[in-house]
């Protein structure tokens, strides 16, 4: 029964999300290399917005450390700077179609959906600004995102694809993949972001989409190349961090 609910909700879904989101007037033409073009040209098909060429984007700061040192004028007149402390939050994160307000399919299970908030893994992450490591509260083992036999290069002309993973391992940011011999594939761990306000979630590698087939969610550079390869009806996904409610 459950199985054939979430088919009903799949395929519901799946009918209705190209258009939800209306494809954006491309801007600054001549700013967008070939690959780029191509890229926005799948997103539109998909009923995504466009992303801006890499030329307009602002790369992130990092932060250094646990504790993030913000310099400020008073600084100057020998006050000492002030520092922003780590916060820990405890959540599930849900998957939505399209977008992060698009509607909720259900509840990441390591690399499964289910509808149940209940049946989903619990998440912890500590941040102090920047990208962060988000960690299975049961088993202690970190989400990742993992490759191996199907291919580590994410970018548009390769069917490659990811898969959401746990892990004992830890990778800094900015580290390449790390071997995990126990999983059989190499894993990044330091490579999430979680928006403050609206929960959402985005990588370190900014060209990776995460899409959903049936119950699987997958990570892949080239949507188009990836459905071609499995021949299958595909969601594009967008993953909300959803804080868990504390009973008193």
């Amino acid at each position: 029964m459950k199985s054939l609910l979430f088919a009903s909700l799949f395929l519901a879904i799946f009918a209705i999300i190209t258009p939800l989101v209306a494809g954006a007037q491309l801007q600054d033409d001549d700013l967008y290399t070939p690959a780029e073009l191509k890229r926005n040209g799948q997103r539109k098909a998909l009923g995504l917005p466009p992303i801006k060429p890499r030329a307009l984007r602002k790369k992130p700061k990092k932060t250094v450390g646990k504790v993030a040192k913000v310099q400020s004028w008073p600084e100057k007149e020998g006050m000492a700077p002030f520092s922003v402390p780590e916060q820990t939050f405890t959540g599930y994160i849900s998957v939505r179609a399209t977008t992060a307000a698009g509607p909720l399919i259900g509840y990441l299970q390591t690399h499964q959906i289910v509808i149940d908030r209940n049946a989903a893994t619990l998440y912890t992450y500590t941040t102090s600004g920047g990208l962060v490591e988000i960690s299975a509260v049961d088993s202690g083992e970190r989400m990742c995102i993992a490759a191996g036999f199907y291919g580590q290069v994410m970018q548009l002309g390769f069917k490659n694809f990811h898969l959401p993973r746990h892990t004992f391992l830890s990778t800094p940011e900015g580290d390449p993949p790390h071997h995990d011999q126990t999983r059989a594939a190499l894993v990044e761990t330091t490579v999430f972001s979680i928006d403050g306000d609206t929960g959402e979630m985005g990588f370190s590698h900014p060209e990776v989409y995460t899409v959903l087939r049936d119950t699987l969610l997958y990570y892949t550079g080239d949507v188009e190349a990836f459905q071609e390869y499995i021949d299958a009806p595909i969601i594009p996904a967008a993953l909300v961090w959803v804080p868990h409610a504390v009973s008193s």
